[in-house]
C-alpha cells in the first residue's frame, strides 16, 4: 500500500500524519519515537542530524545548529556549513528528508507525495520557497495549505459541527495567523485571515531570555550572551521554563555559563507581565482581522486553539475576556495541523487506498482565501506611481482578475511589470514580490491596452499572463520572484542533498 502524507513543516516543531485503515488520521512518530520532531538542524563532520539531539547540542555545538529557519524562508539569506552555502530552501529540505525517511521506516513504504502546511500569512515567495524545499527532498508537494485551515479540516472530520463561525487563533513557535471559517457538517470555509509572520513561540522565549541575561549578570557581573554557548544556554532554558509556568505558579532556574552559575525563581505573574506586550499584538490581529470581515466577537461561535504557544495561561484569559468564553482546547495543538493536512492529502493524492464508502464520504471540504492584497505598480494620471490591486485580500482562492493597462510609449516592445503585496496605495509602503515581463509586443502607439491577469491557484502561488487587445495575442510573463531559487538551482540542490546523510 502506498500512501500520501501531510508534513507541519514548523519554526520550532515538525509533525507529519497519515490517514490509517479506518480513515482516521493518525501521528506518524519519528525514529526516536516522538511524535514531533524538533525543526533543529546539526552539521556534523560527515552527517546532518535533525531533531532532539540537534536541539541538546545547541548549547556546545552553536555554531554547527541551525534553527528557526522558517523564518528565513523567501529571502537570500545563507549559511556556510561542511564547505557550502546553505539556503532555507535546503536546510529546510534536510528537515523534510529527515520526517521523509521516519515516515517511510513507519509506514514500510516509499512516500513522494505529500501536503505541506504553511502559516496563512505566508507570502507568495515563502509559499514558492515551502515548496521548492520538499521537491528538493525528493517530494512531490501536492498541495500547500495554510495551518489554520488544516487545524479546521481535523477538528471537522471528528466531530459533527452544524453550521458555526469559528475562529483559529493559531501561535506556534515562530508565526501567528488569526483564520475565520465557517463550518458547517465537513465543509470549511474559510472567509478571512491575518496574522504576523514574524511573532510567535520565539518571541516569548526572547523575553525570558532577556530576563535571564539580566539576572545572570546580577548575580555574577557577566554577559552570557557573549558567546554562543551562552546564549543558547539561555535560549534552552527559556523554552523550558515556558513550558513549566503554562501549569507551575513559579519554577526554579539554574544557568550555567562558562563555569559562571546564577539561580533564581520565576513566577507565573512575572512571566505574563514580560510578555502582555506580545499577547496584546495578537489581540490587535484579531480585532483587524474580525473588522475586514465585518464581524464582532459575538459572532463567533468558537475560538479554536492551534500551536503549542496557546498553552501559555495568559493567552487563554485573553481569549476569554475578549470572546466572553473559554477557547476550545478539544485538539492537540502540536499536532492537529499535521492531521489536517493528511486529510487533505487522502482526498487528492493519486493512489489507490483502501478505505470505505462511509469513510470517504465523511472527509471534509475546504475553500480558502488569499491572505494578501496582490497587484502592480502603475502611472496614474499625473504620472506618479501607485499600487493597482487586481487580486483583492481574503479572495476566495484559486481565483483569476484582470485590469487593463496602458504602454508608456510608441512601438513599446516589452512591459516589467513590479508586482506588489499590500493595500497601500503608495509603492513604498507595499512589499516587492517579485517582477514579470511581457516581451515581444508588436509596434503600436503609445496607451496601447494590455490586459494583465493574475491567477492565484490553491497553494497561494501567483501566475502571470498578458493580452495585448489590438491583436489579441496572448502573451506569457516570466515570474522573477525576490528571493527565492530558480528552478535550475532546485534541480541542482536535489541532486547535490541526495548524497547527504541525514539521520
Amino acid at each position: 500500500m502506498s500512501y500520501t502524507i501531510g508534513i507541519d513543516l514548523g519554526t520550532t516543531y515538525s509533525a507529519c500524519a497519515y490517514i490509517n485503515v479506518d480513515g482516521k488520521s493518525e501521528i506518524i512518530p519519528n525514529s526516536e519515537g516522538e511524535r514531533i520532531t524538533p525543526s533543529v538542524v546539526f552539521f556534523e563532520d560527515d552527517n546532518v542530524v535533525v531533531g532532539s539531539y540537534a536541539k541538546s547540542v545547541a548549547v556546545s555545538e552553536g555554531e554547527r545548529v541551525i534553527q528557526f529557519i522558517k523564518r528565513r524562508m523567501g529571502g537570500d539569506y545563507q549559511i556556510h556549513q561542511n564547505g557550502r552555502n546553505y539556503t532555507p530552501e535546503e536546510i529546510s529540505a534536510l528537515i523534510l528528508k529527515k520526517l521523509k525517511q521516519d515516515a517511510e521506516l513507519f509506514l514500510n513504504t516509499q512516500i513522494s507525495d505529500v501536503v505541506i502546511t504553511v502559516p496563512a500569512y505566508f507570502d507568495d515567495k515563502r509559499r514558492i520557497a515551502t515548496k521548492t524545499a520538499g521537491e528538493i527532498a525528493g517530494l512531490n508537494v501536492l498541495r500547500i495549505i495554510n495551518e489554520p485551515t488544516a487545524a479546521a479540516l481535523e477538528f471537522c472530520a471528528s466531530r459533527e459541527v452544524d453550521n458555526k463561525t469559528i475562529l483559529v487563533y493559531d501561535l506556534g513557535g515562530g508565526t501567528f495567523d488569526i483564520t475565520i471559517m465557517q463550518v458547517n457538517g465537513k465543509n470549511v470555509d474559510v472567509t478571512a485571515t491575518g496574522g504576523d509572520h514574524e511573532l510567535g513561540g520565539k518571541d516569548i522565549d526572547d523575553c525570558l531570555v532577556n530576563l535571564f541575561q539580566a539576572e545572570f549578570i546580577k548575580a555574577t557581573g557577566f554577559d552570557p550572551l557573549i558567546s554562543i554557548a551562552g546564549e543558547q544556554e539561555l535560549r534552552a532554558k527559556a523554552e523550558e521554563t515556558k513550558r513549566k509556568l503554562s501549569s507551575s505558579p513559579q519554577t526554579r532556574v539554574a544557568l550555567n555559563v562558562e563555569g559562571r552559575v546564577a539561580n533564581f525563581k520565576v513566577s507565573q505573574h512575572q512571566f505574563e507581565e514580560i510578555i502582555e506586550e506580545i499577547v496584546l499584538r495578537t489581540e490587535m490581529n484579531i480585532e483587524l482581522v474580525l473588522e475586514e470581515a465585518e464581524l464582532t466577537t459575538e459572532d463567533i461561535d468558537d475560538v479554536l486553539l492551534v500551536g503549542g504557544s496557546t498553552r501559555i495561561p495568559l493567552v487563554g484569559k485573553m481569549l476569554t475576556r475578549l470572546f466572553g468564553k473559554e477557547p476550545l482546547r478539544t485538539v492537540n495543538p502540536d499536532e492537529v495541523v499535521a492531521q489536517g493536512a493528511a486529510i487533505l492529502a487522502s482526498t487528492i493524492g493519486v493512489e489507490p487506498r483502501t478505505r470505505s464508502s462511509t469513510t470517504t464520504n465523511a472527509l471534509p471540504t475546504v475553500s480558502d482565501v488569499c491572505a494578501h492584497s496582490l497587484g502592480v505598480v502603475s502611472l496614474n494620471d499625473f504620472k506618479v506611481p501607485e499600487n493597482s490591486i487586481i487580486i483583492q485580500k481574503n479572495s476566495k482562492i484559486p481565483c483569476e482578475a484582470s485590469e487593463v493597462y496602458g504602454t508608456v510609449a510608441k512601438n513599446q516592445s516589452k512591459i516589467k511589470i513590479i508586482i506588489l503585496q499590500g493595500d497601500a496605495q503608495d509603492p513604498d509602503d507595499c512589499v516587492v514580490l517579485g517582477e514579470a515581463y511581457l516581451e515581444n509586443l508588436p509596434p503600436s502607439e503609445a496607451g496601447s491596452p494590455v490586459e494583465i491577469t493574475f491567477l492565484y491557484d490553491h497553494n497561494g502561488i501567483l501566475s502571470v499572463t498578458g493580452i495585448f487587445q489590438l491583436t489579441g495575442q496572448s502573451v506569457s510573463a516570466k515570474i522573477e520572484v525576490q528571493g527565492t531559487m530558480s528552478p535550475e538551482k532546485a534541480r541542482q540542490s536535489m541532486q547535490e542533498l541526495k548524497s547527504v546523510n541525514v539521520e
